[in-house]
């Protein structure tokens, strides 16, 4: 299933936003959401021009969808070199937009108090009475934190738990000292050997169709898989801020949220198994594609996984089945 627009829509609107006046220009705007969007097959999948395939994602195609429903509606101003701005007619910007500016602006994390100081420092929208409640009432929709959350955009996260009154900024959303959105192309303050293996990874050019961003999957399965292992199946990383809730069979297709339809592993190797170069068969041997042949990956070759003991190996072996 393609990434709603929604969710597109929701990152080209605070790029632009958060660049203005300046313009944005195409290049930047894919790079932006390939760091913040979790692309799934048929994101990836190139789309068919005149019955033959083209040679980009279709996520791209996507994009330029709603770039341009967004110009001929007044959101957004496309200039004569094609760059994309923000149009400062089209209204208040909504009040996510205004907390990520404030967040990123008291350096990435917050108190409730500093926060809500800030946000009347930029002064951009009017203040109601209940203006502070909305202020947290949509972080909770938008961080995997909490019980409120969405499911679409995990912009925020929780310090120090639920209730402490401090919020931080999830990095892909944070902006350099020149004020432009830099690419989260990969996973920060990770231990060498991941910088290693997602150094290598994005530099292949075979990997240049996206760029490996945080996903830390649904909250409740992700906690489940860190219960169960600690750390990553295929190469024992046990860095929790890169390991990621893989589904083996996806869940808008199996609705299925159960560990034995769940893996846990390094965004890298989550990003890879996604797109089929590398795979568990039904024996539990991983299997690393030939296109993989001249990187470190090649190494996993071969390996054998070793499920929890509180999975019910038979099923999950059915599982792994389906998907190869």
């Amino acid at each position: 299933m393609v990434t709603h627009a929604r969710i597109l829509r929701f990152h080209i609107q605070l790029l632009t936003w958060r660049n203005r006046p300046s313009a944005v220009n195409i290049q930047t705007i894919y790079e932006f959401l390939d760091s913040c969007c979790s692309w799934d097959a048929d994101d990836i999948r190139p789309p068919n021009l005149r019955g033959k395939p083209t040679n980009e994602p279709s996520w791209k195609r996507n994009i330029r969808n709603v770039l341009k429903k967004d110009t001929d509606q007044g959101i957004l101003k496309n200039n004569s070199r094609g760059e994309y701005s923000w149009n400062r007619e089209s209204g208040a910007p909504k009040w996510s937009f205004i907390i990520v500016e404030a967040i990123d602006n008291l350096g990435g994390e917050t108190t409730n108090a500093e926060l809500y100081d800030e946000i009347k420092q930029l002064g951009i929208r009017d203040f109601t009475n209940n203006w502070k409640m909305t202020v947290q009432g949509t972080i909770e929709r938008h961080s995997s934190d909490s019980e409120a959350w969405g499911g679409n955009y995990d912009v925020f996260y929780s310090v120090q738990g639920l209730g402490s009154g401090i919020w931080g900024l999830r990095p892909q959303y944070r902006t350099n000292q020149t004020g432009v959105k830099p690419v989260m192309a990969a996973i920060p303050k990770i231990e060498f050997e991941t910088e290693d293996f997602v150094e290598e990874t994005i530099q292949a050019p075979n990997y240049a169709l996206r760029t490996i961003a945080v996903r830390r999957g649904q909250p409740a399965f992700r906690t489940k898989l860190l219960d169960l292992y600690g750390m990553c199946m295929l190469t024992k990383c046990s860095d929790s801020q890169v390991l990621e809730a893989c589904h083996i069979n996806p869940y808008s297709i199996s609705n299925d949220n159960s560990a034995e339809n769940g893996l846990l592993l390094r965004a890298d190797i989550h990003t890879l198994f996604d797109l089929g170069l590398i795979k568990i068969d039904d024996e539990l041997i991983v299997r690393v594609s030939s296109e993989l042949e001249d990187t470190r990956y090649q190494q996993l070759n071969g390996l054998t996984i070793t499920p929890a003991s509180q999975v019910d190996e038979k099923t999950l072996r059915i599982n792994l089945s389906r998907r190869t």
